[in-house]
C-alpha cells in the first residue's frame, strides 16, 4: 500500500471514527445498566429529582403554597394527581417544589462533608505523629455522639434555616468521610513517587 492509497483510505476511516465515538457513551451506559442495575436505578432517580427541581414551575399545576377554594381533602384524580391536603393545597405541586429543597440539602451536605472530611483526612494521614493522634481522638469523640443530638445542638446554636441544616448535616458526615480519606492518604503517602 503506497502513500496515495493511504491518503485515499484516510477520509473513510475519519468518517467512521466520529460515529464510533458518538456511540461509545451509549455503549458504556448500556453496559453499566446491565452490570449494575441498582446503580442505574439510583442514577435515574437522581436525574428525575434534578429535572423536577429545575423544571418545577412548568411541571407543577399550582404554586406550592396556593390554597384552592373548595378543594380541601380531595382524592387523587385528573385535576389533583396526588389529591389535596386539609388546607386545599395540591400535593403534587408541593412534592415537585419539595424536590428543590431535597436536592439542595442533599448535594450541599455531601459537598460540605467531603470538603471538610478531605481536609481533615488528608492532613491527618500525611503529617501523622502527634497531630494524627490528636485529630483522630477528636474524630472518635465526634462519632461517639448520636447524630440527632449533634444536629439539634447545632440547630439550637445557629437557629433554623436551610443553610444551617446543610451545615449541620455536612459537619456530621465529615467524620466518616475523614476516616476513609485518611486511610487512602496513608496508603498513597508510602508510595515511591510521593517520596
Amino acid at each position: 500500500m503506497n502513500h496515495t492509497e493511504t491518503l485515499a483510505a484516510a477520509p473513510g476511516q475519519a468518517n467512521a471514527r466520529p460515529d464510533d465515538t458518538a456511540r461509545a457513551p451509549l455503549r458504556a451506559l448500556r453496559r453499566f445498566c446491565r452490570r449494575k442495575p441498582l446503580g442505574a436505578l439510583g442514577g435515574l432517580i437522581v436525574v428525575a429529582l434534578l429535572l423536577m427541581a429545575v423544571l418545577a414551575p412548568w411541571i407543577a399545576h399550582y404554586a406550592y403554597d396556593e390554597t384552592l377554594r373548595g378543594a380541601r381533602m380531595k382524592a387523587p384524580g385528573a385535576q389533583f394527581w396526588m389529591g389535596t391536603d386539609n388546607l386545599g393545597r395540591d400535593m403534587w405541586s408541593r412534592v415537585v417544589y419539595g424536590a428543590r429543597v431535597s436536592v439542595s440539602v442533599g448535594f450541599g451536605a455531601v459537598l460540605i462533608a467531603n470538603i471538610l472530611g478531605a481536609v481533615i483526612g488528608i492532613t491527618s494521614g500525611y503529617f501523622r505523629g502527634g497531630y494524627d493522634i490528636c485529630v483522630q481522638r477528636v474524630v472518635d469523640a465526634w462519632q461517639s455522639f448520636p447524630f440527632l443530638v449533634v444536629i439539634l445542638s447545632i440547630m439550637a446554636v445557629l437557629g433554623p434555616g436551610l443553610v444551617n441544616i446543610i451545615l449541620a448535616l455536612g459537619v456530621i458526615g465529615a467524620a466518616n468521610a475523614s476516616r476513609v480519606i485518611r486511610g487512602s492518604t496513608i496508603g498513597v503517602v508510602v508510595t515511591v513517587y510521593v517520596e
